[in-house]
């Protein structure tokens, strides 16, 4: 091998080196961040209106994650709401790693948002679209006696549709 050979593939050398380090490979794309989501929220198999729905991206459940800013909407007569899919430009691919795009939906039936579903997708992109049925279910609280206080607790769990 020649000297300026050497030298082209010292020089290719190094630079991988130097991409490989930080673990990260200059490679310009677009990246999707969360699906197209759609859902319907019912009690007792019929629909419920008005109710707030937040999608919040970068969290996966727990008790803050409704308390983070996301993009907010409100069911329609049919129960129905809807989300677009999410977007980002990347400059960068990570070699070293899985990358992780968590998301959680909030819902509010009149006692503030509580997360309804949660998930963190690991390793690969979010599904091109996601479907949900969430189901809001009252639960009591406290002593079922006479004269006892009791407290009727809306519960929101969402499940995807296949």
């Amino acid at each position: 091998m020649q000297a300026q050979e050497r030298a082209i593939v010292g020089c290719v050398g190094l630079l991988a080196i130097a991409f490989s380090l930080p673990g990260c490979l200059p490679f310009p794309h677009v990246e999707r961040r969360a699906s197209e989501t759609g859902g319907v929220l019912v009690r007792d198999g019929r629909p419920v209106a008005n109710a707030q729905v937040k999608r919040v991206l970068g969290k996966s459940g727990g008790p803050d994650s409704c308390a983070a800013s996301g993009e907010a909407t409100t069911t329609d007569a049919a129960g129905s709401f809807s989300f677009p899919s999410s977007q980002r430009f990347e400059a960068v691919v990570p070699l070293i790693g899985d990358p992780i795009a968590p998301v959680t939906i909030c819902i509010d039936v009149g006692q503030g948002l509580t997360d309804a579903w949660a998930a963190s997708f690991l390793g690969a992109r979010p599904p091109e679209t996601l479907a949900l049925v969430c189901e809001v279910s009252d639960t009591i609280v406290g002593e079922q006696r006479r004269g006892a206080p009791t407290t009727v607790v809306n519960q929101v769990v969402c499940n995807p549709v296949r």
